[in-house]
């Protein structure tokens, strides 16, 4: 009795075994090795669903302001970096507050410049460095109100590039879409 019973339990044993191998294919599951997070995984289906363009999902993995500045200039278009803490000309056009961001480690646009006419050349436009992806992914993915003007928050876009969130507004007769996002590539490398 005891040898069937035994036998029983191990056809049993041996037959829950080869179905858990055979479901898995016997191959082994993702590794993670802290390189790139759940967050990472899921942020270009989460971004596209909330109309943030992708420019690349993870480049570049860091820049300096600098970086940002030349690369928005060899497009025509003006940028400096912006103040991280109130200053009242940023703040009549930005309704982002730089102290509240999780991770920013600046900003660079053209929040203080406008013409005679009170609009800025090529647009409006703001781009935030963040200290890694997963910043940049929770911000982007929050949906922040960026521009105090109704008429230029309501035009504008968004863009995700690593460690950048960028937004675009054109403004009056001013449209650089174009000449933004080439600037924004050519930082993605």
């Amino acid at each position: 009795m005891r040898t069937a019973r035994r036998t029983a339990l191990a056809g049993a044993l041996f037959g829950v075994l080869a179905l858990t191998l055979g479901a898995c294919g016997g191959e082994s599951g993702p590794v993670d090795d802290g390189t790139y997070s759940a967050l990472q995984a899921g942020a270009p289906a989460v971004l596209a669903e909330r109309g943030i363009a992708l420019v690349s999902p993870d480049r570049p993995a860091a820049a300096a302001p600098r970086d940002v500045v030349d690369a928005l200039g060899e497009e025509r278009l003006f940028a400096a970096e912006l103040s991280l803490v109130p200053n009242p000309v940023q703040d009549a056009v930005l309704a982002l507050d730089p102290t509240q961001v999780a991770g920013l480690l600046f900003l660079v646009g053209n929040a203080t410049e406008t013409d005679a006419d009170g609009d800025s050349e090529g647009g409006r436009y703001v781009v935030l460095g963040f200290a890694d992806l997963d910043s940049a992914i929770l911000f982007a993915q929050s949906e922040p109100t960026i521009f105090h003007d109704a008429d230029l928050e309501e035009d504008r876009s968004a863009y995700f590039s690593g460690t950048l969130v960028s937004y675009y507004a054109p403004e009056g007769t001013n449209d650089a879409t174009e000449r933004f996002q080439a600037a924004l590539e050519a930082l993605a490398g």
